[in-house]
């Protein structure tokens, strides 16, 4: 899995920087882009500070651009930051396919299709948190709410967007990996304590770039980057060990794997009354 994790994080990085140009530059063909940048810094919470600033600073210096050609450059990073990330899903699926004890036998066009799918459920929730997270204030301060009300529904977003990613993660792990749906009683225990799990590491790393200045005096001015592909390298390690326990309670449960994707697969378990290995096959 941190193999997996490492390929995952790379394609990350690779769609982060073009995302984020493609973004503002559709912006800046409908409106004022400006904006994007106050918004980047309410990450500052849950991302380290090394991961704002970088985001941050490649935002400020496209702004700083000659708009022309700005449809263009926007068509361009968009096709980039969706090829990165559908390499990134893919990766995803075949861990998760991996943890559930099974083969990635899917066909190349299957795989990619699959990746695809669940690569706009993964754009579907960016656009939806920063919607919740940027546009709101903006919305409500046009409606001029009571601050008692403001206050109320600014706290709200918070569980809304982690609904929202528990909701996500369980369409992961119901069907990205290559066998047949689990039952949702298995699917509830990673899905809740993955985004969990990510807070404290997520704010366990930023307290840790935040309090040892020699991360930023060993990697010089490349120091920014490495914190961003940390960050989603420990990202995509949370998320594949959500899905491995998943995994585990249920065959631990059953004392055997979930039922195979076809009646003449076999699956090894992990261990047997014997003490050793045994092939286990549906029936």
């Amino acid at each position: 899995m941190a193999l997996i994790s490492a390929g995952v994080a790379f394609f990350g990085l690779m769609a982060v920087i073009p995302g984020i140009a493609a973004v503002v530059a559709f912006v800046g063909i409908f409106g004022d882009p400006a904006w994007i940048g106050d918004q980047i810094r309410a990450l500052g919470g849950v991302a380290p500070d090394a991961v704002v600033n970088i985001i941050h600073d490649q935002v400020m210096r496209l702004l700083t651009q000659s708009s022309d050609g700005l449809a263009w450059g926007a068509l361009f990073n968009l096709v980039l930051a969706l090829w990165s990330a559908l390499q990134g899903t893919r990766w995803v699926l075949m861990a998760l396919t991996a943890v559930n004890r099974r083969a990635e036998k899917r066909r190349a066009l299957g795989r990619y299709i699959a990746a695809g799918m669940f690569t706009l459920y993964g754009l579907g929730l960016s656009v939806f948190a920063i919607m919740l997270m940027g546009v709101a204030p903006v919305a409500l301060a046009f409606i001029n709410a009571d601050s008692g009300a403001e206050i109320l529904l600014l706290a709200l977003r918070w569980p809304v967007l982690g609904g929202a990613a528990v909701a996500v993660t369980l369409i992961l792990y119901r069907w990205g990996p290559r066998r047949r749906p689990p039952p949702w009683k298995w699917l509830w225990p990673g899905a809740i304590i993955t985004p969990v799990m990510w807070l404290l590491a997520s704010s366990a790393l930023t307290f840790a770039l935040r309090e040892f200045p020699g991360f930023g005096a060993a990697y010089g001015s490349l120091a920014s980057v490495v914190a961003l592909l940390l960050w989603l390298y420990v990202t995509a390690l949370v998320f594949l060990l959500g899905g491995a326990l998943n995994a585990e309670l249920e065959f631990f449960a059953q004392g055997k794997p979930a039922a195979p994707v076809s009646p003449d697969e076999t699956i090894e378990p992990r261990t047997a009354s014997d003490g050793g290995p045994k092939q286990v096959t549906a029936r």
